[in-house]
């Protein structure tokens, strides 16, 4: 498949000694990355020029978002796990990586904090949502209240019968894709190659990012 880039990111999803993989709270919002403030992720950054993927896999847990980590691997790069568009053209590329301790702080990103270590389960059972106009008022507590009050004006604008499709509004698109592949990788498939998704499932309509202002 010939695939057009216009930007990347690449994304670790590091596995804790017992099984548990690393997460961070993204404190701001981007539309062409499809993140929401106060979403978990996988870490990830974009590619900057002139980098490998490693480079940006190194700047991403290693200084930038998180510190203090370890790996197994000697080369970062040596588990792809799945490429995922996020936009025409937009892509994710995420790669598994075994902490050899679970000791991490958060790095000097100011776009991400709070990193901690989270059952897999957690991931890949977060419920999805779907939403109408009715439902306005009754919203995941979970949300930062910008996000809130941007899905509450576009539910408003619905029409009384309409419902729409959020996903799980918790985790940034995707990461489930991510994490759905390492689960593969884990299992001992000894086939295992690496997935492509031209869009990520647990996502949310575009509208809200210009109720946003984004």
């Amino acid at each position: 498949m010939i695939k057009e880039v216009v930007g990347v990111g690449v994304g670790a999803v590091v596995i804790h000694p017992d099984q548990r993989i690393l997460v961070v709270t993204e404190q701001n919002t981007r539309r062409f990355t499809r993140k929401l403030e106060g979403m978990m992720s996988i870490p990830m950054e974009t590619q900057e020029l002139g980098e490998s993927d490693e480079d940006t896999l190194r700047r991403s847990i290693c200084g930038e978002e998180t510190t203090g980590l370890s790996f197994a691997e000697q080369n970062l790069t040596q588990n792809p796990l799945a490429e995922i568009q996020f936009w025409p053209g937009i892509w994710l590329k995420a790669y598994a990586l075994h902490a050899t301790h679970g000791g991490v702080q958060i790095g000097s990103d100011p776009a991400t904090t709070d990193a901690r270590w989270v059952d897999i389960d957690e991931i890949l059972t977060a419920p999805k949502h779907s939403f109408g106009r009715t439902d306005s008022e009754n919203l995941p507590d979970f949300l930062r209240p910008p996000v809130s009050a941007a899905l509450k004006r576009f539910l408003n604008s619905l029409e009384d019968d309409k419902r729409v499709n959020v996903g799980s509004l918790r985790w940034r698109p995707g990461t489930e894709e991510a994490i759905t592949c390492l689960k593969e990788f884990m299992g001992g498939n000894r086939d295992f190659l690496p997935r492509t998704y031209l869009q990520p499932n647990d996502t949310f309509p575009t509208e809200l990012f210009s109720y946003l202002g984004v």
